[in-house]
């Protein structure tokens, strides 16, 4: 019932893990550079986030300013605002 000596049975083993752990290794690899994408376009996306951020902060310290330059004009004119 011996298909082969135990050192051909070993070999025929040892060729079958050998090229298991290369197809394992290979689709590591393509997790690794799938992460990787990943990361960067979460990082461009975060910086487009930054970046709104920092417009509407900016509007916002417009719109306050023209608020605060409103009153005064209304103050100085007499007129009464709310």
């Amino acid at each position: 019932m011996e298909n082969g000596s135990l050192e051909q049975r070993f070999a025929a083993f040892e060729t079958k893990v050998s090229g298991q752990l290369t197809d394992i290794i290979g689709l590591l690899q393509q997790l690794v550079a799938e992460v990787r994408d990943q990361g960067h376009r979460l990082g461009a996306l975060e910086a487009r986030v930054t970046t709104v951020e920092a417009r509407l902060n900016e509007q916002q310290q417009s719109i306050s300013l023209l608020n605060t330059f409103q009153r005064k004009m209304m103050q100085k004119m007499g007129i009464e605002y709310e």
